[in-house]
């Protein structure tokens, strides 16, 4: 019969120790590769709070949709911006949850989409234009959007240069 070993305590702390280190490791290897639209992901999907900033102007919420190139924020309730990832400024989670977030509903996967569907339901929205430019979007075109202002003049917005586009739902 084999005799029970003593483990050696200080072994064991050594072995604790490298394990957590692996651990650590993995968890920023992970973090590492991950991209914007990743880390978005989580935050909606957990339902925090956060605040999105784009070309000087900031609104809280909840993110309810994620898509390849845009993300949606309800600052209130009945109103979504839709901000584009390459113009985000910054993200900071303001709370935590470790709730659920919406999901289950239908939303475009690229911002030109979300554009072109806007400009289908003739809604008014305000886009990042100057202090913001309120009006239609009338038709979205390979690389600009057609857009009447609620003073009747027709504007040519690059997509480009849009960071963000705020409606009523």
């Amino acid at each position: 019969m084999v005799a029970a070993m003593d483990a050696d305590p200080a072994f064991e702390r050594e072995l604790r120790r490298r394990q957590r280190d692996v651990e650590a490791e993995e968890v920023e290897y992970d973090w590492v590769g991950s991209t914007l639209e990743d880390a978005l992901v989580e935050l909606a999907e957990r339902g925090d709070t956060v605040r999105l900033a784009a070309v000087g102007r900031a609104w809280t919420g909840v993110l309810v949709h994620v898509g390849e190139d845009f993300a949606t924020i309800s600052p209130a309730p009945e109103v979504e911006i839709d901000m584009t990832l390459g113009r985000l400024e910054s993200v900071r989670v303001v709370a935590s949850s470790r709730g659920v977030g919406r999901k289950g509903q239908r939303h475009p996967r690229r911002f030109e989409a979300r554009l072109r569907e806007l400009a289908v339901s003739a809604r008014e929205v305000e886009l990042s234009v100057g202090d913001g430019l309120s009006g239609r979007i009338v038709a979205v075109a390979v690389d600009h959007a057609r857009f009447e202002a609620l003073d009747g003049a027709t504007w040519l917005v690059p997509l480009a240069g849009l960071a963000w586009v705020a409606r009523q739902v």
